[in-house]
């Protein structure tokens, strides 16, 4: 299906809507004057999560996986309950690769979409209206600014470094509100730069004045962030999985179909080489053959559906396992490591603000019907900041988490 361009911009709040018509390069009216069009969804920014983050420079899904297990780390909401997407920059170091994450609670998003269904009006892409500074920015040549423009809350301030958005937030009152620029300009760690405005906004200590709404950028430079429902997410990867699936049974199906047709193909040139009065015998040992060959063609087949059968249908997918351990934590304990593979022990790293904690903690795990053999490798007194912490190893293993393929018998003479 082609790709709807949309030509509207819908801002969503919990406090209500804010539209940028891109056809008649204005802003104002009601959703239901826009019945039938299509439209980029954009957060408001007291209705979304953003930061940066440096994930491990690997591939796109691996980086995805340990972003969605830092989640609650990173903002304090459980990783259920927010939807996410991020941007990857070119900033790579030791730590790893420099990511914005931007996150949005699944029930805004949920009452959002509801919002724009029952309107009639299609989204293409959810992202943050932030994400419009760095592009304004980027129009005036100048790196390093503070984006200041009018929103239905007051007036947004974006601090933006090399079309990277660093902070984002609200000033609700005019007054004072170059102080708060200078503020914004602190907590993201630089000195105070040029002040760009727009959306019409007048302000005196202004360096230059943007003309035109700056939700017109997410239109005419798209980003690539898309915020997504996590069913949505599972659906399309459910999907894939089962694509793959079905080629390799096709895969393996016709090898055997082509390997019957050589075979076939051989036996009817020796028929016909044969002598007249062997033609009988000949044809019974050749339907002999082709028979052999199909019980062993089906007999590997069935090999092959075992093993395509245990690596895409998971007992318990690993992000799950990541979950569970993370759901049993209590109040004084928090992680500092995790890991799990395929047919290996869960191994988990962390800090207790007591013994009890720790203990209570390995409680937790044991009592989960998905883990088995919890056990405490080592439980050690340390100091974090002159207070006083346990830190801790513990082992167990998830149930059902078997190897691709079973380990080789070593049999014995």
């Amino acid at each position: 299906m082609m790709k709807t361009t949309a030509d509207l911009v819908v801002e969503w709040s919990p406090k209500g809507t804010a539209i940028y018509d891109h056809r008649t390069q204005a802003a104002g009216g009601e959703l239901s004057d826009y019945s039938g069009r299509s439209a980029i969804l954009a957060f408001g920014r007291r209705a979304v999560f953003i930061k940066h983050v440096r994930l491990p420079n690997s591939t796109r899904p691996e980086m995805e996986q340990v972003l969605r297990l830092r989640l609650p780390e990173l903002f304090a909401v459980g990783g259920s309950e927010l939807a996410f997407d991020f941007l990857s920059y070119d900033d790579v170091n030791d730590q790893g690769r420099l990511c914005l994450v931007a996150a949005v609670r699944v029930e805004d998003l949920r009452a959002a979409q509801s919002l724009m269904e029952s309107r009639r009006i299609q989204i293409t892409q959810v992202l943050p209206v932030a994400l419009a500074s760095p592009l304004v920015a980027s129009t005036t040549g100048i790196a390093r600014a503070a984006v200041v423009s009018p929103v239905p809350e007051g007036f947004a301030v974006d601090i933006v470094d090399e079309a990277k958005l660093l902070t984002s937030r609200v000033v609700s009152e005019r007054d004072g509100l170059e102080s708060d620029i200078c503020v914004a300009f602190t907590l993201a760690g630089i000195p105070c730069s040029p002040i760009l405005v727009g959306g019409g906004l007048l302000l005196s200590g202004a360096d230059r004045s943007i003309s035109g709404d700056p939700r017109q950028y997410l239109i005419t430079s798209p980003s690539s962030i898309n915020i997504e429902l996590p069913e949505v997410i599972a659906r399309r990867n459910q999907q894939a999985r089962q694509a793959k699936m079905r080629f390799s049974l096709m895969l393996a199906l016709a090898t055997v179909v082509l390997g019957a047709y050589v075979y076939t193909d051989y036996t009817d040139a020796l028929a016909k080489a044969s002598l007249e009065a062997g033609k009988d015998a000949k044809r019974i040992q050749r339907l002999t053959a082709l028979s052999k060959s199909a019980e062993t063609a089906a007999a590997d087949l069935g090999g092959t559906e075992a093993i395509l059968n245990r690596t895409f249908n998971i007992a318990q997918p690993l992000t799950d396992v990541a979950s569970a351990a993370t759901n049993a934590l209590p109040a004084g304990v928090w992680l500092t490591g995790l890991s799990v593979e395929r047919g290996k022990e869960l191994q988990i790293r962390g800090v207790g603000k007591s013994s009890q904690d720790v203990t209570d903690y390995v409680r937790n795990l044991s009592e989960l019907s998905r883990f088995r053999n919890v056990r405490l490798v080592f439980a050690n007194d340390s100091t974090i900041d002159e207070a006083k912490v346990v830190q801790f190893s513990i082992s167990a293993f998830p149930v059902g988490n078997l190897p691709l393929i079973d380990p080789a018998k070593r049999g014995g003479k």
